[in-house]
């Protein structure tokens, strides 16, 4: 990851406008071919540019405080004052953020604030399984998602994500596997339901 992580700053400049509150430009025809993917790109570049296009937002953080001052951002400018989480860990880093948060059950919150399994480079999109939604369906979520992943979890398949899954669960593996991508369509059968957003907030401690 370490080669690939210095291409991904240059690319997060665009998205950044998503926590600024700054109107996003129209994009020029530089814009579109720096965000189109080819398969010589770094496996995390891949990831980034697939994930956008389905309308996800990315932000890349490379120390702790700047991944608490883009979550007290990105909570103040999404308003929401109730989340849904099953992870202990995502818990714990949203208390050290100025903006005050309620845990509700996922019926009465108005955000997802979950961890994940994998991110897979080859289709953008973010695994999770019921350690992050418990026996819930997708529909069931909140439509605005927040997702914290460590930039060593992308992987290129969905194979890879399983075989990661397995090798770090020894023996006791989640059910309900799947995956999650930006709000908009990314293929003819796609079925999954529609976010109104969902932000990445992509922690990489090394770059």
């Amino acid at each position: 990851m370490k080669e690939s992580s210095k291409a991904l700053p240059e690319i997060i400049k665009k998205w950044f406008s998503v926590l600024s509150g700054k109107p996003e430009k129209e994009e020029s025809r530089e814009d579109q071919e720096r965000f189109t993917t080819h398969d010589s790109d770094p496996v995390d570049l891949q990831f980034v540019k697939r994930f956008t296009n389905s309308g996800g937002k990315f932000l890349l953080c490379t120390n702790e405080n700047e991944l608490l001052e883009s979550l007290n951002d990105l909570s103040e400018e999404l308003g929401t004052t109730t989340a849904f989480c099953a992870s202990a860990s995502c818990q714990d880093l949203m208390r050290h953020i100025r903006h005050p948060f309620e845990w509700q059950s996922i019926q009465d919150a108005q955000l997802f604030v979950t961890d994940c399994e994998a991110l897979v480079a080859f289709n953008g999109s973010i695994m999770i399984s019921s350690r992050q939604k418990g026996d819930k369906k997708l529909e069931e979520l909140p439509r605005n998602v927040v997702v914290l992943a460590q930039a060593e979890q992308i992987v290129h398949k969905l194979n890879d994500g399983l075989a990661a899954i397995r090798e770090r669960s020894q023996g006791n593996i989640p059910v309900q596997i799947t995956t999650i991508h930006g709000p908009k369509q990314i293929g003819p059968a796609d079925s999954s339901p529609g976010f109104e957003s969902v932000y990445l907030l992509l922690l990489d401690f090394q770059s």
